[in-house]
């Protein structure tokens, strides 16, 4: 549901950049994407965390210097009910304008024709999760140079939930389903199955990206609600990532039965997702914590936890240069964990 350009260059431009990131990188592919239209708190109150220390009353994210916006609630005893308004998209109309140097342009004429900088961006949904071994570890991963975005940058488990499980398996097919009709009781149940695939998807990636068992994840948090929704994954806020125009990605916090060992012989093992990234790399949640309660800046702190837990030189890693969703799941799980922010 992006809303085409009137300007047919500008969709022609969709084109030129998908082919161009194709032949930079054979290995990257076109697939459908839920879009995330808008988002609609319906209890309890939010707060939205700026990197560059500001803060907002919307999902609006123009003009923000820093490189993410988190969307958080107030307080773990709250459970706010989140209503999402999702559409689809797919990977190549993201590259092609929330990722491409055109994406400025966009948000001005989103804002001028239809008053909505996201009109014509993809604005697709991806999942982020801050995940805690059993030792006490927060596991990253190092994205290797096949990936489309990020390469060689450290992040969390992560990807996309996916339309095609829930039987979307293409943009065409919803306008299909559309043009026939859908009925009241056709709509709850891809509400149902959407809301299930964001939570799933999320405990998904972290088993594929790091060979754990499913059944050793769990939500961090005890939710009375049933916020995890008997996935695994507790939902901690919305992230958006400011380099590439906002676009959003659900932070979850998941728990891992294995220890920091067991979970890096997983690894070894292989992954389903393996040619993704290069290793994993860990920091110590105590350390972390301990760290922060005598600093402000959230990068160094991890970054420093993280080095210490390596078993190869510094040098081979420095700087080490965080994703933006990271930095966003980082901040969210900090402000739930000990009221960290910013």
């Amino acid at each position: 549901n992006r809303r085409v350009h009137p300007d047919a260059s500008v969709e022609d431009e969709i084109d030129r950049v998908w082919r161009k990131r194709l032949d930079a990188n054979p290995c990257i592919f076109n697939g459908c994407k839920f879009r995330l239209k808008a988002m609609l708190p319906r209890r309890g109150s939010s707060i939205v965390i700026e990197s560059n220390g500001g803060s907002q009353g919307d999902r609006s994210v123009g003009g923000c210097s820093g490189a993410f916006a988190a969307t958080a609630s107030t307080s773990q005893k709250e459970h706010p009910s989140l209503a999402i308004e999702l559409g689809l998209t797919d990977y190549r109309s993201y590259l092609g304008t929330n990722a491409s140097d055109s994406a400025d342009r966009l948000i001005r004429d989103g804002l001028d024709i239809h008053e909505d900088r996201e009109a014509f961006l993809s604005m697709k949904l991806g999942v982020g999760s801050v995940t805690l071994t059993a030792d006490g570890f927060l596991v990253f991963i190092l994205r290797s140079s096949h990936v489309a975005e990020a390469q060689g940058m450290v992040d969390v488990p992560g990807g996309h939930p996916e339309p095609e499980n829930i039987g979307l398996p293409d943009i065409g097919s919803l306008s299909r389903r559309e043009a026939r009709g859908i009925s009241s009781s056709d709509d709850d149940k891809f509400c149902k199955r959407a809301v299930a695939e964001i939570f799933d998807s999320a405990v998904d990636e972290v088993v594929a990206e790091t060979n754990a068992p499913r059944k050793s994840l769990r939500g961090q948090y005890q939710c009375t609600d049933g916020n995890d929704g008997g996935t695994g994954a507790v939902l901690l806020g919305i992230v958006n990532q400011l380099p590439t125009a906002g676009a959003p990605s659900f932070a979850f916090g998941i728990r891992c039965s294995l220890t920091r060992a067991e979970l890096e012989a997983r690894y070894e093992l292989g992954a389903e997702e393996a040619e993704e990234s290069v290793r994993l790399i860990f920091a110590s949640e105590s350390s972390l914590i301990e760290r922060l309660k005598r600093t402000s800046a959230v990068d160094a702190a991890i970054e420093d936890c993280a080095f210490a837990t390596l078993s190869f030189e510094r040098d081979e890693l420095a700087p080490m240069r965080f994703t933006p969703s990271t930095r966003g799941c980082l901040t969210l799980w900090l402000a739930h964990t000990i009221g960290v922010g910013g």
